[in-house]
């Protein structure tokens, strides 16, 4: 088992890329790119992604646009 991390949501879509995870671990909040706009990228790209976004945030707006984009689960932290 093995894990990378990212600083921001292109770093983010350059390490899927590269590394094709299992999983993904996606904060909702990142400098450039918000983890939605990115989880919505991976899976344009890549179909059969398996995204899980994170958030400190108690909105269901928010896990609603997640679960739109396309992740397997939005849950707060």
């Amino acid at each position: 088992m093995s894990f990378s991390g990212a600083g921001d949501g292109a770093e983010a879509l350059a390490a899927y890329t590269r590394y094709r995870p299992d999983w993904v671990l996606m904060d909702i909040e990142m400098s450039q790119t918000d983890g939605i706009t990115v989880t919505r990228e991976i899976l344009l790209s890549f179909p059969s992604a398996k995204v899980v976004i994170v958030t400190r945030h108690d909105d269901e707006q928010l896990r609603e646009a997640a679960r739109n984009a396309g992740a397997c689960g939005a849950d707060m932290f």
